[in-house]
């Protein structure tokens, strides 16, 4: 082969070649100008592209409604936005050695992108305003949770708001028999009349009826019906079994509560054993068990109705050492044991 023979043929495989490089290299270029590609290329996968701080943080807040502590403190509560609803309240009483917390409530928690309010106290990140004023905050993260307080906290009324992201306390534990939250909280505290309220995101209705227990303030009005249902002691195994029949009681007696309701069982001169309420003390109902008959000398007996998350004030030196994490019915109010005397809901 000559020469110039050898040169055309090593000017022709040149050519060939660069007409293969352009065509493997063509989807890249459809794809770049937005055109289809033709065909799929097998490629070795890569390191994922890293996201931003900021697109990090924005996806795990959406994806996962966790509170984000640094636009909180600035103000900002687009990670609060879930629906929120009162779990449970306490105010100015400390039963026995414990501070009680009563389930349910009706305080409101609104939130808006720049503010979040609680009835008549607003809180936009820099501050809080009651009804007397607005008051300098600062922030203080401990183990996972975020506390705002007044800088100057020498006012005559106090005030903090808490937060407490999933898996942060067992602070609450009394109401919703979680060892650790499974929802958001957040609470607000006063000085006046030392009332905490607490709220928790994305509450059901079915939770909602769980932590709610007995509902005092409903049978403090004569609503009954939470305490429905059969109520087990411990101790010695006996059973008082709760009605929804509501029972008055003759004029003739002479009853401080004239109404209850009625329990399941042996009745006393065709008169029925009965449950009644009062009002509501310290979280819980100073009721009374006993018969409406007329015809009996006996009196009705103490009995405290006792809701979950609430201890009763000691008496003399003796604690309430019943189950605080379980509704109860405590015969006597105490006065021969609070345990021993204690009946927990059975079914």
């Amino acid at each position: 082969m000559s020469r110039k023979q050898l040169f055309t043929l090593l000017s022709l495989a040149a050519l060939l070649g660069l007409a293969g490089c352009g065509s493997r290299d063509q989807p890249a270029q459809d794809a770049a100008q937005g055109k289809p590609k033709q065909a799929s290329v097998s490629k070795k996968p890569g390191k994922p592209v890293a996201k931003s701080s900021h697109q990090k943080q924005a996806s795990t807040t959406s994806r996962q409604g966790k509170m984000n502590f640094g636009q909180i403190a600035k103000g900002n509560f687009a990670s609060l936005t879930g629906n929120w609803r009162q779990i449970a309240y306490s105010a100015n009483f400390q039963n026995g050695t414990q501070a009680g917390l009563i389930a349910g409530g009706t305080d409101t928690m609104k939130v808006a992108p720049r503010a979040l309010t609680f009835g008549d106290v607003k809180v936009d990140g820099a501050s809080l305003t009651d009804a007397t004023g607005s008051y300098a905050l600062k922030y203080q993260q401990k183990a996972g949770v975020l506390t705002a307080l007044l800088k100057d906290d020498s006012v005559a009324i106090n005030w903090s708001v808490t937060y407490y992201p999933v898996g942060t306390t067992a602070a609450f534990k009394t109401i919703t028999g979680d060892a650790q939250n499974r929802q958001n909280i957040v609470q607000l505290w006063t000085s006046n009349n030392s009332y905490t309220t607490v709220f928790a995101e994305n509450v059901s209705d079915a939770q909602m009826k769980q932590y709610q227990g007995l509902n005092v303030d409903q049978i403090a009005a004569g609503d009954y019906s939470s305490l429905a249902g059969v109520w087990r002691n411990r101790t010695d195994d006996k059973t008082l079994t709760v009605t929804s029949k509501i029972v008055t009681a003759p004029a003739s007696m002479n009853l401080a509560q004239s109404k209850g309701v009625a329990l399941a069982g042996a009745d006393q001169n065709g008169y029925p054993e009965v449950i009644s309420g009062g009002p509501v003390t310290q979280g819980y109902i100073q009721g009374a068990l006993g018969y409406f008959d007329p015809h009996s000398m006996s009196a009705p007996s103490p009995l405290s109705i006792v809701p979950k998350g609430v201890q009763l004030p000691s008496l003399g030196q003796t604690a309430d050492d019943s189950d605080m994490t379980q509704d109860r019915l405590i015969l006597g109010g105490g006065q021969g044991g609070f345990a021993s005397q204690a009946y927990y809901r059975a079914d």
